[in-house]
């Protein structure tokens, strides 16, 4: 995906790299998304850390690694996000870009410059049934155009419904009202 351009998902999957890490990927190898779904840590390419149970982008030169929720239905959804360099290298030059997307259009930009460097973000959305939300890693602000190396940066990510359903708004008032005569009998 280009920064807020068309999503594309990979075209490959491989789970060879090590047990428990699965591998998504375009022809060439990147740009790339991994999961580790494993307790242990994993030293993948001599560089990369991945932490148990963690999810890596790593971008190509000019087309970011993203990773895309869709909304499943309209209403207000709370969203936090961290970003983490996850390369003990890295990165090559500068920073990586890291950037967080609605339907297209920036709403949280940071930077990645080394290992273990976070950048975190959170934010309330009205959304619409199918509104998506990209995360995205890019190669940042390198010397080179094409500087991807050593770009590998863990996501981890939340989202809950912001306001209840009203169905839990009917509850609450109910349950509510059950006790509105114990207490107005205590004053």
């Amino acid at each position: 995906m280009d920064a807020g351009g068309d999503f594309s998902a990979y075209q490959n999957f491989d789970s060879s790299l090590a047990p428990g890490v699965d591998w998504w990927s375009n022809n060439n190898g990147v740009p790339a998304a991994f999961y580790n779904s494993t307790s242990a840590t994993i030293d993948a390419f001599n560089t990369v850390v991945l932490e148990p149970y963690q999810f890596l982008l790593h971008p190509d030169g000019d087309v970011s690694s993203s990773a895309r929720w869709t909304s499943p239905s309209a209403g207000y959804y709370s969203f936090s996000w961290t970003f983490v360099g996850q390369d003990t290298h890295g990165p090559a030059t500068g920073a990586t870009g890291v950037d967080v997307y609605l339907n297209g259009v920036s709403v949280w930009g940071g930077s990645i410059s080394g290992f273990q460097f976070t950048a975190s973000g959170s934010n309330v959305y009205e959304l619409n049934a199918g509104d998506v939300l990209d995360f995205t890693v890019n190669h940042g602000n390198g010397s080179f155009p094409n500087d991807y190396y050593w770009d590998s940066t863990g996501l981890a990510a939340t989202v809950t419904n912001a306001v209840p359903e009203p169905g839990s708004l009917l509850a609450l008032g109910v349950g509510l009202f059950a006790f509105a005569p114990f207490i107005r009998r205590q004053r």
